[in-house]
């Protein structure tokens, strides 16, 4: 069995707040090398209520819902058709670096498969109505909802896999398991192909609702990077690129080198039990890095961001894994030397397991997670790890819970008809 990467070891063992998200809030104008950013801040839950007991947020700039900006609603239930007999199809994506590779061909396998049961070929951006993700998740939903097939989607690690995650010989003495500077330059790695996959493609022309995670460290928030937001120009960020957000929620540390974003919005925060105004604009820039640090499982944010999207229907939710490793067995009293090398494998699957019970709980068989167990390391690009990935994929699609899945989405999109 693989151990998780000495860098990262180190990086969970200098972090301290992995899971310190919320309610979205308003950011500006950012920019760094990346260019001009902007975003919904994630923060410490300090919900109001109003008389009528509704949930607003701390921030007039920002609805509590995307149902109050009618402009900004898509995909309305369609007439003569019930909540229940047309559930809003949500998709959410894991990080997980390379082994994100495994969840493309498994939606490539579920695309295969629905289409020969409807007897027409329908992509997998036209089977979901909205999509998020986190760290490579989040660049598979930006590539889905911008129409990209699925079957084009693997280039993303077949080809340009290698040269994201590559390190000239030399690096491995002046820069040791990335303990001075991160592991992989994104000069000349990660941004020339974010940029060659996306182009100058504005978040805002997505053909369906999707949001990428991102979190700010300096901040404490976590940020949505979200499409339909971006359509509304009073939002900040109406010339967001598709590959800037792709750079920030992948901005692994230790990996990469973090993004810099420069608010132009003053920002609520908490201070001795008050909500105070902070003026940012006079502030320098936020580093800000992948948003898998605080929810490597976007799909409780897809969920409730669904529920704002399609406020008239019920809500589906797929959410797919990149793999986790083994699950350990604690030796001892769980000490120090018994426990710290299991630490990064437990904060990750600890929030993803919270995660899915609670939707367990919300969605009942409205959920479906399809995860599985991998040894693949992060940033192993090597044609055996691919292979590996290959083979957990097509084992996955062996399983009952899969077949039970294209059942179920099919019977879902023949009643759309």
């Amino acid at each position: 069995m693989k151990k998780t990467s000495l860098s990262t070891l180190i990086f969970f063992l200098l972090w301290g707040s992995l899971t310190n998200f919320a309610s979205p809030l308003n950011a500006g104008n950012n920019s760094e090398d990346d260019g001009n950013i902007a975003s919904s801040l994630m923060r410490s839950p300090q919900w109001q209520n109003t008389p009528d007991n509704n949930p607003i947020i701390h921030d007039d700039n920002f609805p509590s819902s995307v149902a109050a900006d009618k402009k900004h609603v898509p995909s309305p239930t369609p007439k003569n058709s019930t909540s229940s007999e047309n559930p809003a199809l949500v998709l959410a994506l894991d990080g997980g670096g390379m082994r994100g590779l495994a969840p493309i061909l498994i939606l490539s396998a579920l695309e295969k498969d629905i289409s020969e049961k409807l007897g027409q070929p329908i992509p997998i951006s036209k089977i979901f109505d909205s999509f998020a993700g986190s760290s490579i998740g989040g660049l598979t939903a930006l590539l889905l909802a911008s129409g990209r097939p699925i079957n084009n989607c693997d280039e993303l690690f077949e080809t340009e896999g290698p040269k994201i995650f590559s390190r000239y010989f030399y690096q491995k003495f002046t820069n040791p398991w990335g303990a001075i500077w991160p592991l992989y330059n994104v000069q000349q790695g990660l941004k020339p192909v974010l940029a060659e996959t996306f182009k100058e493609v504005d978040l805002k022309v997505a053909l369906k609702p999707v949001f990428v995670t991102t979190y700010a460290p300096e901040l404490g928030r976590l940020l949505l990077l979200d499409s339909e937001h971006a359509k509304n120009p009073n939002k900040g960020y109406s010339n967001l690129k598709m590959r800037k957000a792709a750079r920030f929620t992948s901005a692994a540390p230790t990996y990469f080198k973090a993004g810099t974003f420069y608010t132009q919005r003053n920002i609520p925060i908490d201070k001795d039990g008050k909500t105070e105004e902070i003026p940012f604009i006079n502030l320098p820039g936020h580093k800000v890095i992948d948003g898998g640090i605080a929810a490597n499982d976007p799909a409780l944010l897809a969920y409730s961001r669904a529920k704002e999207l399609f406020p008239n229907r019920s809500i589906f939710v797929l959410s797919l894994g990149t793999g986790h490793a083994p699950y350990p067995k604690i030796n001892g009293n769980g000490g120090l030397f018994s426990f710290v090398p299991l630490l990064a494998n437990v904060f990750l699957d600890g929030t993803t397991a919270a995660t899915g019970e609670s939707l367990r709980m919300l969605l009942k068989d409205d959920y479906c997670r399809l995860q599985f167990e991998s040894t693949v390391e992060l940033d192993d690009a090597s044609p055996e790890a691919l292979t590996t990935l290959k083979q957990e994929a097509e084992q996955i699609t062996k399983t009952d819970p899969y077949k039970q899945l294209v059942e179920r989405l099919t019977s879902i999109l023949r009643k759309r008809k």
